[in-house]
C-alpha cells in the first residue's frame, strides 16, 4: 500500500521562528490543549504527566501534519495503568474508535507506559502495509529504550512520533522500512532533543537553495515563499550566515511553516529602511503579530538575520511583538524606543535560549548573562521555583522582574545541575 498523495516531506529545523513566529503555533497548541476536549480527551492523553507543554505542542502539531498531508489519524497515550499493556492499548484503541476522526481503517495510537517501560502501537488495517510488523517492532522493542534508561520519556515519544512522520513519507516513495536508515535514538545531552537533532534520512529529498536580489522586501517575500512550499533548509542563502549556523539545530513542521505563511497575508503597508549595511522591513502596528524583519547586507544580498531578530524582537502571551530593550544597530527603525535603551543597547539579561527546549544559544560578553555563570548549552530546568518553566513564563519572569530582585536559574550542564543568581537589573 501507498499514498497516492504527492507532498514535500516534513523537514527537520529549529528556527527562530520557535521564538518568533513559531510562537504563534505553540501559544495555538497551549490553548488547544487547555480548552479543546478533542484534544485534550481524544488525541492526546498524557494520564501519566511525562510531557511538558511543548513537546505536547509538537505531538499536536504531528497530528495534524499526519492528518493533513496522508489522511493519518495519530494519537497518544501515557499511562501507569496495568501490567497488560498489550490489552490495555488494544481497549483504547477501541474505544476512542482511532481511525474515525478522519476514516476508518487508518488510525495509530501510540501507547507508553513509563512505569513499566513498555510501548505498543496499535495500528489501522488500511495503514498495515505502510507501518508493518517490523516498523512496529522496532517502535515497541528498540526505539524508547534509551528515553526510559535516561528518564527522557517525553522527548522519546516526540523523538517516535517524528519516526513515525518519516515513515508515512517514505510510503509515498514507495520505500519498503529499513531500521538501518533509522537514527540511533539517543537522548541528548544537554537537554536537546535527539527528535529536533538527529539528521534527516538520506531518502529525504532536499530541498532547492533560494536565493534573492533586489530590495529587503524581496528577500522577505522569498522567505514566505519558501515557508509556503515547505522549504525547511537551514542554509537557505536569504539567511544570514550567522543565522544558517543557528538555525541548523533548529525544528519546524511543514504545519507550523503553512501558519507562517497565512498569518504573514495578514500584514499590511510592508516597507522598509536601510542603514548602511542594516535594515528592517515593518508593517502597520495592526495586527501586532506582524513582527518586523532585520536583515544585514552580506555578500552583494540582503539577508535575514534571525539572530538579532531574537536578540532584540519579544512576544507576549498573545504573540504581540515588542522591542522592550532596544534594538541595537537596527534601532534607527524604532525612534519610538527609548533612546537610552537604544543608546545602551539593552537587552537587560543578554542570552538568548531556544523556546522549544530552552537550552542557551548565545551570551553577550559581560552581560549579566555571563556574570551570572550562565554557559552555551546550558539547559533551563527551573527558574525562580517554576518547574519546568514554558517559553513564554521565562520571557514573562526575566522581563518583569523587579530590579534588584535576585533571580535563580537551575540549569543542566551535562551531567550537573547547577543553580546560578544574581540580582536582576
Amino acid at each position: 500500500m501507498t499514498f497516492n498523495r504527492d507532498t514535500e516531506t516534513i523537514r527537520r529545523l529549529r528556527f527562530f521562528l520557535a521564538a518568533c513566529l513559531l510562537a504563534v503555533g505553540l501559544f495555538n497548541f497551549s490553548f488547544m490543549l487547555n480548552v479543546s476536549p478533542v484534544v485534550k480527551i481524544q488525541l492526546l492523553m498524557d494520564e501519566a504527566s511525562v510531557l511538558t507543554e511543548t513537546e505536547s505542542a509538537f505531538l499536536v502539531d504531528y497530528h495534524n501534519a499526519l492528518l493533513d498531508d496522508y489522511g493519518i489519524d495519530y494519537r497518544v497515550i501515557t499511562t501507569t495503568e496495568g501490567a497488560d499493556l498489550d490489552a490495555l492499548a488494544l481497549e483504547r484503541f477501541d474505544s476512542l474508535e482511532a481511525g474515525t476522526f478522519y476514516d476508518s481503517g487508518r488510525g495509530l495510537l501510540l501507547v507508553v507506559n513509563p512505569r513499566s517501560r513498555q510501548v505498543r502501537l496499535e495500528v489501522g488495517e488500511d495503514l498495515s502495509e505502510v507501518y508493518t510488523e517490523t516498523f512496529v517492532e522496532h517502535i515497541e522493542n528498540g526505539q524508547m529504550a534509551p528515553f526510559f534508561s535516561d528518564q527522557h520519556v517525553g522527548e522519546g515519544i516526540v523523538a517516535t512520533s517524528e519516526l513515525i512522520v518519516t515513515r508515512a513519507q517514505e510510503a509515498t516513495k514507495d520505500m519498503a522500512f529499513d531500521a538501518s536508515k533509522t537514527p540511533e535514538p539517543t537522548p541528548s545531552a544537554p537537554g536537546i532533543s535527539q527528535a529536533t537533532t538527529a539528521p534527516a534520512p538520506d531518502i529525504l529529498t532536499p530541498m532547492p537553495d533560494v536565493s534573492s536580489q533586489g530590495s529587503p522586501i524581496k528577500t522577505i517575500d522569498a522567505y514566505i515563499q519558501a515557508m509556503e512550499e515547505g522549504n525547511a533548509r537551514p542554509d537557505l542563502d536569504i539567511y544570514t550566515k550567522a543565522s544558517q549556523e543557528m538555525l541548523k539545530d533548529w525544528v519546524v513542521t511543514k504545519t507550523q511553516m503553512r501558519n507562517v505563511a497565512r498569518e504573514h497575508r495578514r500584514c499590511t503597508a510592508e516597507r522598509y529602511q536601510i542603514h548602511g549595511r542594516n535594515a528592517v522591513v515593518q508593517y502597520d502596528p495592526e495586527p501586532r503579530v506582524c513582527n518586523p524583519y532585520f536583515l544585514r547586507r552580506e555578500e552583494g544580498r540582503w539577508r535575514i538575520d534571525f539572530v538579532k531578530m531574537q536578540k532584540y524582537i519579544r512576544f507576549d502571551e498573545n504573540n504581540h511583538w515588542s522591542i522592550p530593550w532596544g534594538a541595537g544597530e537596527f534601532s534607527f527603525a524604532f525612534p519610538e524606543t527609548p533612546p537610552n535603551a537604544s543608546q545602551e543597547d539593552r537587552c537587560r539579561w543578554c542570552f538568548t535560549f531556544r523556546s522549544e527546549d530552552l537550552v542557551v544559544l548565545s551570551i553577550d560578553p559581560g552581560s549579566i548573562g555571563e556574570k551570572m555563570g550562565l554557559k552555551v548549552g546550558d539547559k533551563i530546568l527551573e527558574l525562580d521555583g517554576e518547574k519546568q518553566p514554558s517559553m513564554q513564563w521565562v520571557f514573562s519572569h526575566l522581563y518583569t522582574v523587579d530590579s534588584g530582585e535576585l533571580v535563580t536559574i537551575t540549569v543542566q550542564r551535562g551531567e550537573q545541575r547547577l543553580a546560578l543568581s544574581h540580582p536582576a537589573p
